[in-house]
This record gives structure tokens, sequence and C-alpha cells, in this order.
């Protein structure tokens, strides 16, 4: 083949190169990036339907004591609740693959708290924080859902506009004896080092 099929060959096929390029290169990129991400179980993910959160810092703050653990990361996601979009938010990153959701008390209805949170059980949560320090959310039975955290996070966020509480995702395998899926107590070690945050 003389240089000139050669030069012919490249001007008249030259988007075969470009889409063989491409390829690689999100082969590549994919890869790169199923590496990169940690995986569900390496980290604790809260979620928070709040306008801003000081998410690096309080991501730092929070994970003091896991260092030797397999958690790599304490993972704070947040959407502003009167955003067009939160409900979408909501039901694709706050409800799903979280292990804490922390959330103004008027964002939920009562009687949605079982479809998402776990009841809290004190003897339980003794283990980890002076329960008698707490002020839960109760439902009408009162049985205990919620735990104010205003005091905790009031220098991560801007806790003036609301009341805020958090609450355990039944699906998290990360809440202990709290739940049905609990295999391990991280999220309740989150929970404690929450609570050590208060001046």
């Amino acid at each position: 083949m003389n240089k000139a099929k050669v030069k012919n060959f490249f001007l008249y096929h030259w988007y075969w190169y470009l889409a063989i390029f491409v390829a690689v290169f999100f082969a590549f990129f994919s890869l790169f990036q199923n590496i990169r991400t940690l995986k569900y179980e390496n980290k604790v993910c809260l979620f928070f339907g709040a306008t801003n959160v000081e998410s690096a810092r309080l991501e730092r703050d929070l994970y003091q004591g896991f260092e030797d653990t397999e958690i790599r990361k304490i993972s704070v996601d947040f959407a502003d609740p009167k955003g067009m979009y939160y409900n979408v938010i909501w039901s694709t990153r706050g409800a799903v693959d979280t292990d804490i959701v922390i959330l103004d008390r008027d964002q939920f209805d009562e009687r949605e708290y079982t479809s998402f949170f776990v009841s809290l059980d004190e003897g339980v949560l003794n283990r980890y924080v002076d329960v008698s320090s707490l002020n839960f959310l109760n439902d009408s039975e009162e049985t205990h859902y919620g735990i104010y955290v205003d005091p905790y996070l009031e220098t991560y966020m801007d806790t003036s506009s609301g009341e805020y509480y958090l609450f355990f995702n039944k699906n998290s395998p990360k809440i202990s004896s709290l739940g049905e899926n609990g295999t391990n107590d991280y999220a309740l070690r989150v929970l404690k080092n929450l609570v050590g945050l208060a001046k």
C-alpha cells in the first residue's frame, strides 16, 4: 500500500478511528471511576433536607474514630427542601443508600415515619450517648423516631429556620440492632460523634 492509498484510507475512514478513540477513552474512564468510587459499605451516608451544609468540615469532624475501620468516609449530601426538584432528589438520594437522614420536623408527616425510619430503642442508644440528654420526636403513640440535633449542627448549617431531627434509615445495615438489616453499628457511632460536637 503506497502513501497515497494510506492517505486516502485515513481521509475517508477517519470517523472509525475517532469512534475507537472515544470508546477506549470511556472504557478507561469508567474503569477509573469504579476503582476510585467508594462502595456504600465503606462509608456512612448522611442526607440533609437543608439549604446549605458545610459538608467537608462536618465529614471530617464526624470521621473521628473510624480510622481503623472499613469505613473510609463519612459522606454528607444535602438538598434544599424548597427546591423544585427536592422530591426527586429525596426519592433518589435521600431515601436510598443512606444511613442517617436529618430533616426539619415539618418536612415529614408522622404517618410517614414507619415508611422510611426505624423506631429508636433507648437501651440501644444509651450504649453510645446519654439518652437523658436527648430530645426525641415521637409519633402519636409516644414511640421515638427522631433525635433533635440543632445544638450539634449550628456551626455547620443554619438551624434557625427550622427544627432539625436525626432519623435512621430503616434499611441501613449500619444501625446495629435498631433495624432488621443491621450488621454493624457505624451509623450509631456517627451519632455519638455528632453529639460530641456540642460545646
